[in-house]
């Protein structure tokens, strides 16, 4: 066989090759674009969804206590609560807004004023109206109170108490004496049953 037959033997070897993959098993068929989407057609009308909307886990209603069920509220208004921060550079700090509230025991009498935050119901505010307290009205503003508290308990990281110097501010200066009113009655009140 000469050197030109082994070229041409060669030559129809590649060309076998070549029409073997072509007609492999692996490789698909073309198909046109309109048998691709009577194919997607035919798909979506055969398959349709197997979809359970059915319960799959009960939840039982538990009730959650928030400490105040034996409370009556007496005094409820929306207000902005801050407190001195002494760390850095001392200012105030705004501590929450929301609902203050004086709150009575029922069996004892005592009352205690709370203030949790808006939409997270975090407590901010949380102390018995010590008698020994006083309202101070804040420089600058005919709608704010300060006063010095000596035991806080609102502070998760502090369970005992912490000394605070708070600050409260209302809507209008109606608001404000109302809440120095109710405060100073409730302070009373708390004297005449802790002298019993």
């Amino acid at each position: 066989m000469s050197e030109v037959e082994k070229k041409e033997e060669v030559v129809e070897k590649k060309e076998e090759v070549v029409e073997k993959k072509e007609e492999s098993v692996v490789a698909p068929a073309e198909t046109t674009t309109e048998e691709k989407k009577e194919e997607a057609v035919e798909t979506a009308e055969d398959s349709e969804p197997n979809v359970d909307f059915g319960v799959r886990l009960k939840l039982e209603e538990t009730k959650i206590s928030n400490n105040e069920e034996d409370e009556e509220v007496v005094y409820d208004e929306r207000s902005r609560l801050f407190r001195f921060d002494t760390t850095e550079t001392p200012q105030w700090k705004e501590r929450g807004i929301g609902n203050v509230r004086f709150l009575k025991d029922k069996k004892t009498g005592k009352v205690r004023i709370v203030m949790r935050r808006e939409k997270v119901h975090k407590v901010c505010l949380n102390h018995f109206v010590d008698p020994n307290l006083s309202l101070e009205p804040m420089q600058g503003s005919d709608r704010a109170w300060t006063w010095k508290c000596p035991l806080d308990f609102s502070d998760e990281e502090f369970p005992n108490g912490v000394p605070e110097l708070f600050a409260i501010r209302f809507g209008s200066s109606e608001t404000a004496n109302k809440f120095k009113s109710t405060f100073d009655q409730y302070k009373a009140e708390n004297k005449e049953i802790l002298s019993k």
